[in-house]
This record gives structure tokens, C-alpha cells and sequence, in this order.
């Protein structure tokens, strides 16, 4: 008990120093263009009462980052996911912007170090830290996304959850409330939530389960008492959504190319064949015939090929499978390890020049979706031994 409190006092110690930091480091030039919205969202709902979905909050956005109205065609810069995502943004927006920005990027730093450090005891100490200089991860620190807290829910909930102890109570209810707390963004956790809710099933893990439904429940009711008509209003921007995000499916091309005008046929049937595909392996992986670990990499395959937009910070998607497999994979054979994360952080940031020097300007976009592949592929077939040998569980 005693050194559980004075780890969280040295968490908050840090926490303070680094928000502090942070703010005069960016007093001159703030941050955070994503985390901005959800801090108008927030001192809508605390100051003046209004919901978050509310015209306002995207014209006070539009005019602090755009400079001027949106047209049709442009990012609204609205907030489009349900109340209870703004639970850790509420404390914050009574804070001057400045200060309650440098303040969410330390947190959501020192998160996801200390979530790495918490779901993977036996990692090296310094993985933790280079993890922050892979540019997707960075990125979302940067604009303050709220994919930074799930990523640290999944990352916990894939170093804990499979060799979790049924006795501890505690550790079974925390995991839980992550799954619930990761639906907040479904469009990217979703391979990983059916994952880690068959994970809980097939080991019998009822406290997860129940902490799971429980945590949903109180995100629902959360919800309705912070905006009562959130539904509809949350729906109506949903709709709006897709036309102004401006982002694209990673496989459009493909199928631009495979069927022009035939465009919806071949997205069925491409996600049919994934599904089959994606079902075959859960079941395999159930019967103890295939790794875990293997299963998530198809999955961040499969997630990603359909996600909406694929921006920068969206690829974390495929690449936690990568950070897993390196943090395991470093226990036996660290060179090897340390050599592919070393290639997939050095890449990321050579595909950035790439795309900024307009030598290849998708580079950011699809770069690093190849190198996964790549990894993928070699990991699959090439040489099994160093991915599929390699498990979660």
C-alpha cells in the first residue's frame, strides 16, 4: 500500500514538472490543434452550459485554427464522439488553454511510458522512452488526439489481461473499466476489443467481463447526465462526418484500380473476404492453433485497410502488433528487435521528409503501411519462427 502511494505521488510529481516544461517550452508557439477542440467542447459544457456538439464549439475552433469559417469541403474541427470522452478533458478546461494543453500532452506522455512499463515488466527500460520518437506516436502527442489514452488502454490490456490472476480483483476490475474506456474510439479499437473480450471469455476472466458491461453502463449514463439529448445531435454530426474529414480508405486505390465503377461490389466483397479471413483466425487462435500475437497482426492489418481516414496517428493501429512483438521479441532476441524498431522509427521520419519535399507525397500516408506489410509478410510466411513462435499468451 505505501508504495503504491508513493509511486502515484512521483507520477504526479512528474506530471507537474513536465506540464510545467511543456508550457514554457510552447508558451510561444501552443500545441495541440485536436486536443483544442475537446477543450472547447469541455468550457462549453462547464461555463455555458451549451453541448458540445453545439454550432459554436466548431466556428470557435474554425476561427482559432483555420482563421476564418470553414467552407463545405473543409474539416469542421467539430467534436464527434459521444460525452463521455470528455471525462479527462473536464478537469482541464477551467485552465487557460496553454497551461491545460502542456498539461494533456504530459499526461498522455507519461501514460503511455508508464502503460508500456506496466503491461510489459520484462521490456528494456529504454523502449519505453524511444516509443515517444516514432512519428505516428508522436504526432498524436503533438495535436493531443484521444487515441493517445486508448493506445494505453490497449497496451496495457495486451501485457496484462492474458496471464492476469483470477484472485486479483483489482487488476481485473482496472482492465475491465480500459476496454470500456476504449470504445470511445471504436473505429480504431475494434479488432482489438472482440480480441481482448474473447481473451477475457475464453479464460474465464468474469470480473473483467462484468467491469467491462459495468464501465459501458456508467459511460452511457455518464453521458446522458452530461448532455441528455446527446444521441440524436452525436448521430446528425456522424452523418456530416465523412464528407468534410477529408481522409480516405487506405485500400481506395486498390480498388479504384481493380473495379472503376464498381466501386461499392468491390468493397463488399473485400470486406466479406476479410471477415471470413479475420473469423477463420479468432477460431484457429481459440483452438490453440494459432499465436495471439499473429492474430493481432492481422487484425491491425485488417482494421487499418478499412479505417476511414488513415491519418498519421490512425497507424498506431497496425503498429502496436509491431511494439508488442518488439518488447517481447527483445526478451530472447534483442538485436533482431532492436534492429526492426530501430528501421520503423528511422523510416517514419524518412517518409516524412519524403512528404514534405514532395518527393513522394503519400509517404505518410501509406510508407510505413508497406514497411508493416513487409513485416507482415516476412513475419508470416518467409520466417515464421520470429513472429508466430512468438506469443501474448
Amino acid at each position: 500500500m505505501a508504495k503504491g502511494i508513493s509511486l502515484v505521488l512521483v507520477w504526479v510529481i512528474l506530471l507537474l514538472a513536465l506540464t510545467s516544461a511543456i508550457a514554457s517550452v510552447s508558451s510561444e508557439n501552443t500545441l495541440g490543434t485536436d486536443f483544442f477542440i475537446y477543450y472547447v467542447a469541455g468550457r462549453h459544457i462547464i461555463t455555458d452550459g451549451l453541448s458540445p456538439y453545439d454550432e459554436s464549439v466548431g466556428e470557435e475552433s474554425q476561427m482559432a485554427i483555420l482563421k476564418h469559417l470553414a467552407n463545405k469541403n473543409e474539416d469542421q474541427l467539430r467534436y464527434v464522439y459521444p460525452p463521455y470522452g470528455l471525462i479527462p478533458i473536464l478537469p482541464l478546461a477551467g485552465l487557460p488553454f496553454p497551461l491545460a494543453q502542456a498539461a494533456w500532452m504530459a499526461f498522455t506522455l507519461l501514460c503511455l511510458v508508464t502503460a508500456v512499463i506496466y503491461g510489459f515488466e520484462k521490456a528494456p527500460p529504454w523502449l519505453p522512452v524511444s516509443m515517444l520518437f516514432l512519428y505516428p506516436l508522436s504526432f498524436g502527442l503533438l495535436l493531443g488526439n484521444l487515441n493517445m489514452p486508448v493506445i494505453c488502454s490497449l497496451i496495457v490490456l495486451a501485457g496484462r489481461l492474458p496471464h492476469l490472476d483470477s484472485k486479483n480483483q483489482f487488476e481485473a476490475w482496472l482492465l475491465g473499466f480500459f476496454m470500456a474506456w476504449a470504445t470511445i474510439k471504436p473505429q480504431f479499437s475494434w479488432f482489438y476489443l472482440i480480441f481482448f473480450f474473447l481473451l477475457a471469455l475464453k479464460k474465464k476472466q468474469k470480473t473483467v467481463l462484468i467491469s467491462f458491461f459495468v464501465g459501458c453502463l456508467f459511460f452511457l449514463l455518464f453521458s446522458f447526465l452530461l448532455v441528455p439529448d446527446w444521441i440524436p445531435q452525436w448521430l446528425g454530426l456522424l452523418r456530416r462526418y465523412p464528407g468534410y474529414i477529408g481522409g480516405r480508405i487506405p485500400i481506395t486505390p486498390l480498388v479504384h484500380a481493380l473495379s472503376p465503377g464498381g466501386e461499392i461490389m468491390t468493397y463488399s466483397l473485400l470486406g466479406l473476404l476479410f471477415a471470413g479471413l479475420s473469423i477463420w483466425l479468432m477460431i484457429r487462435w481459440w483452438r490453440g492453433q494459432f499465436p495471439s500475437l499473429g492474430l493481432l497482426a492481422w487484425g491491425g492489418f485488417a482494421a487499418y485497410v478499412f479505417h476511414p481516414t488513415g491519418l498519421s496517428y490512425d497507424q498506431v493501429i497496425f503498429l502496436l502488433p509491431v511494439m508488442f512483438w518488439v518488447w517481447l521479441m527483445g526478451q530472447k532476441q534483442p538485436f533482431w528487435a532492436n534492429l526492426v524498431w530501430f528501421i520503423f522509427i528511422a523510416v517514419s521520419w524518412l517518409f516524412v521528409y519524403l512528404s514534405l519535399s514532395q518527393i513522394w507525397i503519400g509517404a505518410t500516408y501509406y510508407g510505413l503501411f508497406f514497411l508493416f506489410i513487409i513485416w507482415l509478410v516476412f513475419g508470416f510466411f518467409v520466417h515464421p519462427k520470429f513472429l508466430l513462435f512468438i506469443d501474448l499468451e
